[in-house]
């Protein structure tokens, strides 16, 4: 819905330039956290009421549709249809993205099932408790943060008990010199925007609460800072 405003990218822009330019991924987290704050402050204001914009316009046009037909009140009523029509507009992408239905097409236009489903993700998504490594159980919503990140950092830590050289001795090589070049040469720059334009933009959300359509959309703005970031990242691996 916020790219309906005009003034998004200008807002984007002046925004990413107040952060560090360091090129480092910490860096573009911060940029990050901090454009999400900027852009929060600014739905606020520009979006901040749907819903009595709607009621307003609606309002307002079923006043003029009681006066005296005049030239004048048949522009103002135009005016106010096509104000109307984007408000609606802008509700009805509102329900959409939160509901995160990539299927509809053209003529699902029931904004109440978008409401119900998003409602019913919500719900059929959140933690409500989790069982701990000791056993007990915790409703506490840090706790459940602490629990989720030590089990992902276990399951996928080195064993050290295990030595694989033996097995993978026995395996063909597959990869050829020359291949491995190819495959451990240094990232650049449009490998990593082909791979950002190749998220379906309306996606889960990483952990910055930014769909890939919003890096998308600002690329050119983003671009310089994240790729440098991301191969910065690459080359400390």
């Amino acid at each position: 819905m916020w790219e309906r405003s005009e003034n998004l990218t200008e807002i984007v822009h002046n925004a990413w330039k107040e952060g560090d330019c360091t090129p480092s991924l910490r860096n573009v987290a911060t940029n990050l956290k901090s454009m999400r704050d900027v852009l929060g402050r600014w739905a606020q204001k520009e979006f901040s009421s749907v819903l009595n914009s709607i009621k307003s316009l609606r309002a307002r046009l079923q006043s003029l549709r009681l006066q005296p037909r005049s030239r004048e009140t048949d522009e103002n009523i135009k005016k106010i249809e096509a104000e109307l029509d984007e408000w609606l507009f802008r509700e009805e992408v509102m329900s959409r993205q939160r509901s995160r239905i990539s299927w509809l097409r053209e003529g699902h236009k029931n904004t109440e099932f978008f409401h119900r489903k998003a409602n019913w993700r919500r719900k059929k998504n959140k933690i409500e408790k989790l069982k701990k490594e000791d056993g007990s159980w915790t409703e506490n919503t840090k706790d459940i943060h602490i629990e989720i990140n030590r089990f992902f950092k276990d399951l996928y830590k080195k064993d050290e008990g295990v030595r694989p050289q033996k097995l993978i001795d026995l395996i063909p090589r597959k990869v050829e010199a020359h291949m491995n070049d190819a495959l451990t040469r240094p990232i650049s720059d449009s490998e990593v925007g082909d791979t950002l334009f190749q998220i379906r933009p309306l996606k889960a959300p990483g952990p910055d609460g930014f769909l890939a359509r919003f890096f998308q959309r600002n690329w050119a703005v983003l671009r310089e800072d994240v790729t440098k970031g991301v191969q910065k990242k690459l080359m400390t691996m």
